[in-house]
Parts: structure tokens; C-alpha cells; sequence
């Protein structure tokens, strides 16, 4: 038999979900719990506005987040005997492997982000130093014409 204290929880994340789908769209036909552990696990979709400092944050919190669901459950299962209750062991399996399916396209996204912001700032960095050598060639350019003006003295 399962303890209360995990039906609660299993309630809690069903209701999170049925929340969140109604909160999200029309009312879709009555989720299973399959369909309800899966809309547990998964974070909320990250709004599309904003700029890259934006997009980055969203993203770390996302998946901060889908760890800590990833975290939880583990913990979960490893605390439940598979005798106890084999539908909710098998929610606990699916919200698992959602969790990692999320995490892992979470890190795509982190890792196209970051060599972007990489590319960005190599370009940057390559115009501020071809800016320097103009800099340098003016500045030495003028001091060739205050010595040649010093010299018509």
C-alpha cells in the first residue's frame, strides 16, 4: 500500500498539472496520470521576449528546476518498495526519464547559447582591436606631421 504522505505528493503534482493545462490552453479531455506525472515533470514554458542576458537566465532557471523535480523523484524512488504500488513507481519512472529528456535539451540550448555569446564577443573583441591599430596609426601619423610642421620652422 502507498503511504499518504506519497499520494499527497502524487496529488499535489496532478493538480499542478491540471492547473497548468488549464492555465495554458482550452480544456483538453481528462489527462491519465501518465499524462499528469509527465505535465508535472516538465517546467513551464519560458516566455518568448527579452534579450540574451534574458534567454540565459531562463534557461539556467529551467533547468535548476528540472533538476530539482529529477532530484525529487529519485528520492522518491528509491524510498518506494515496488510492491507498494507499481502505478506510482512507473509515474515516478516516466517523470524521471521526461526530466532527463528536458535536462538534455536543456544543455543543448545552454551550449548553443554560450558559443553564441562567445562568437559575439570574439567579433567584438577582434573590432576593438583592429579600432586600436587605427588609433595607433593616426596618432603616429600626427606625430610625423607635428615633427615635419616643427621642422618648416
Amino acid at each position: 500500500m502507498v503511504s499518504p504522505k506519497k499520494r499527497k505528493i502524487a496529488a499535489a503534482r496532478a493538480a499542478a498539472a491540471c492547473a497548468a493545462a488549464e492555465k495554458d490552453g482550452p480544456p483538453q479531455p481528462r489527462a491519465t496520470k501518465k499524462a499528469k506525472a509527465a505535465a508535472a515533470a516538465a517546467p513551464p514554458p519560458a516566455d518568448g521576449d527579452g534579450d540574451g542576458d534574458d534567454l540565459a537566465t531562463r534557461l539556467l532557471e529551467r533547468h535548476r528546476s528540472t533538476m530539482k523535480a529529477l532530484r525529487s523523484n529519485v528520492d522518491e524512488m528509491i524510498g518506494t518498495n515496488d510492491d507498494d504500488d507499481q502505478e506510482y513507481a512507473s509515474e515516478l519512472h516516466l517523470s524521471s526519464t521526461l526530466a532527463l529528456a528536458e535536462l538534455k535539451s536543456l544543455q543543448r540550448r545552454i551550449a548553443v547559447e554560450v558559443e553564441a555569446r562567445a562568437a559575439a564577443s570574439k567579433g567584438r573583441r577582434e573590432e576593438v582591436e583592429g579600432r586600436g591599430l587605427v588609433l595607433e596609426n593616426l596618432n603616429y601619423e600626427r606625430n610625423y606631421l607635428r615633427e615635419e610642421i616643427g621642422t618648416m620652422r
